[in-house]
């Protein structure tokens, strides 16, 4: 009886640490839900929470070279790039906590904003601006 008793000690046990660890991995990740769209290190686009409900394309151009942001259903994606190697198309939607999508012939750097990244910083003192 006790080898019974202790069996199933270990089973809910292991079952706990699964549905804990679940619920960590399924609780929202940091940030504030706004998307910045740098381009050779600028800002050019902040998109809010609200914005990225509205759909929309939005065509980037640099130095001869293109990149096409779709925004649809709350989340961004590039769509067509004239880049050789087309990593950014391939990234697929950026997602909340995930890699940004990066396209270094454009020079095109698409990610989640945290908290006080929009607003400029100065780099000896660390004071923001």
């Amino acid at each position: 009886m006790k080898l019974y008793l202790k069996s199933w000690f270990w089973v809910i046990f292991f079952g706990l640490i699964c549905c804990t660890c679940l619920a960590i991995y399924l609780l929202p990740k940091g940030g504030n839900g706004s998307i910045g769209v740098y381009q050779n290190g600028e800002l050019i686009y902040l998109f809010s929470e609200e914005e990225l409900h509205e759909d929309r394309e939005i065509v980037i151009e640099y130095m001869g070279g293109t990149n096409i942001l779709l925004i649809s259903e709350g989340s961004v994606s590039v769509t067509d790039a004239s880049c050789p190697d087309g990593d950014c198309i391939r990234h697929g939607p950026l997602e909340q906590g995930g890699t940004p999508i990066i396209c270094l012939p454009n020079r095109l750097v698409i990610r989640y904003m945290g908290e006080n990244e929009n607003k400029d910083v100065d780099a000896i003192s660390g004071e923001i601006k």
